[in-house]
């Protein structure tokens, strides 16, 4: 039997739960017994009027969903980009991806993460150095985190911080978020030289540049390339002294001194030569008064060598150390500020002559003891005809040697007796092969008996022009002599 709502009339389906007209729920317990049938007119109006109602409530739903699904879709799109994007920008998220490079040594992703002041990524050799100033001062990395932390902290960026390295604002990211960078301020590492020419940079970073205007007397100071805080070898480089420092840069004012320490050489004797490091360097101590350059932390040793026809004397070494000045051992502060001197003992005799050939004015002082002894002796060979003496003031057994000992002897036979009352010496030149001409003005008193056996006693003036050359360290002999003029007085 069939079924019908109890509320509108329209037929129900046997196993229908709700009714398709009203859509009110169809009682289990209903049955064909309990339902009256409604009347043809009710049953007719209710056939026609369920079929538009049941098309009209299906439309409205599927209507509904077209619009609702696609704006709950958007909105979920739109709250995970949100998230995704404030993920993203999250400054810890910068911190953690600098903190596990840092630990790898991975210096790609650091080359990546790290900006310099003027928003330029920084270079891979310069994330090297910065690796091995967090290496070797682990203090200055625990201080770049904890500027990190603080940054995130505070609003203000971290720029004037004391850190090398710091978290600051840089634009915006996805046009919402802030975007945050590690960024490091630019240092310009200073040089310092004396050195006319030398080439100074950081290695592996820029140009060299060149100290085109330094001098001894002026030092000209270079600014090198800007780079971002780390450990560098700086160099410097010339024809005189190649050097190099590592310096930690990480703060402003970082200043490394180039400049050469000359130390000033003296000696007693201006022709020999100076060895500096057991090598003979070539120069005279006559053409050099300082040595150099040295850099701090060398220790360099000086002697002195003076050779003359093949044989040669030299001076004890002087030695610089960290050790305070003992005669032979000095600082190299000591030495720079005071000067070496490098004494040959042999000049404290009497007998020992060196001549300058560049006429430093020692030359007539040195003459002037010389020939004083000299005419001692000519006057003890004359008179008393020893002339032990006098012939060691000539080469042995030479014409010229030879003659004025004859001389002296023939003199001492005619009972002449000589003695030297003054003289002086002037013009005195370097003529070559170690010999050295001079003109001397002699003044005698000669006295004898002559042929009449009568006391004669006079004086006489010479002129003489006389050669003397050193034969061996500190040995003059004379080898000429001519004179010029000789004129008696009585």
């Amino acid at each position: 039997m069939a079924k019908y709502c109890a509320h509108c009339g329209s037929p129900l389906k046997e196993d229908a739960k709700f009714c398709p007209g009203c859509g009110f729920p169809v009682n289990p317990a209903q049955s064909a017994e309990h339902v009256q049938p409604a009347p043809p007119q009710i049953m007719e109006q209710a056939a026609a009027e369920a079929e538009p109602q049941t098309r009209y409530t299906a439309k409205s739903l599927t209507l509904k969903k077209r619009i609702y699904i696609p704006i709950i879709a958007v909105i979920v799109i739109v709250g995970a980009l949100f998230f995704i994007g404030k993920t993203m920008a999250d400054p810890q998220r910068t911190i953690d991806a600098f903190k596990n490079a840092v630990q790898n040594q991975d210096v790609h992703t650091l080359a990546g993460l790290v900006h310099t002041n003027g928003n330029m990524p920084a270079d891979r050799s310069q994330i090297k150095a910065m690796l091995a100033l967090f290496q070797k001062q682990p203090g200055i990395y625990t201080n770049v985190l904890h500027s990190f932390q603080q940054s995130i902290k505070s609003a203000d960026t971290q720029s004037g911080s004391s850190s090398p390295y710091y978290l600051e604002k840089s634009g915006k990211k996805f046009f919402i978020f802030n975007n945050y960078q590690i960024r490091a301020n630019l240092i310009h590492p200073l040089v310092i030289t004396n050195l006319k020419g030398m080439q100074v940079g950081i290695e592996g970073v820029g140009k060299a540049q060149t100290a085109a205007q330094a001098s001894a007397n002026s030092p000209e100071t270079l600014t090198l390339a800007g780079v971002i805080p780390g450990y560098y070898t700086i160099y410097g480089k010339s024809s005189s002294m190649n050097t190099s420092v590592q310096e930690a840069i990480h703060s402003a004012g970082v200043k490394v001194d180039f400049s050469g320490i000359y130390i000033p050489v003296r000696s007693n004797i201006s022709d020999a030569e100076l060895y500096v490091n057991g090598k003979d360097t070539g120069k005279t101590l006559a053409q050099v008064t300082e040595w150099g350059p040295f850099k701090e932390n060398d220790s360099p040793s000086f002697y002195a060598k003076y050779t003359v026809n093949g044989q040669s004397i030299q001076t004890d070494s002087v030695n610089i150390s960290d050790s305070s000045y003992d005669g032979s051992s000095l600082t190299l502060d000591q030495a720079e500020n005071d000067g070496i001197d490098l004494t040959f003992d042999e000049s404290g005799s009497d007998n020992f002559y060196v001549l300058d050939r560049n006429d430093s004015g020692t030359n007539r002082n040195t003459l002037n003891s010389y020939f004083s002894n000299f005419f001692d002796a000519l006057g003890t060979a004359v008179s008393s005809g020893d002339t032990s003496e006098f012939a060691s003031y000539f080469e042995t057994d030479t014409d010229f040697s030879n003659m004025q000992i004859a001389n002296a002897k023939k003199f001492n036979s005619q009972g002449i007796s000589e003695s030297n009352q003054s003289f002086d010496i002037t013009n005195i030149q370097y003529i070559g092969k170690d010999t050295f001409s001079m003109d001397v003005s002699e003044a005698w008193n000669e006295s004898y008996t002559d042929q009449n056996d009568n006391f004669v006693n006079k004086d006489f003036t010479l002129k003489s022009n006389y050669q003397v050359k050193e034969t061996a360290p500190g040995q003059l002999k004379i080898v000429g002599q001519k004179i010029t003029d000789r004129q008696e007085l009585n």
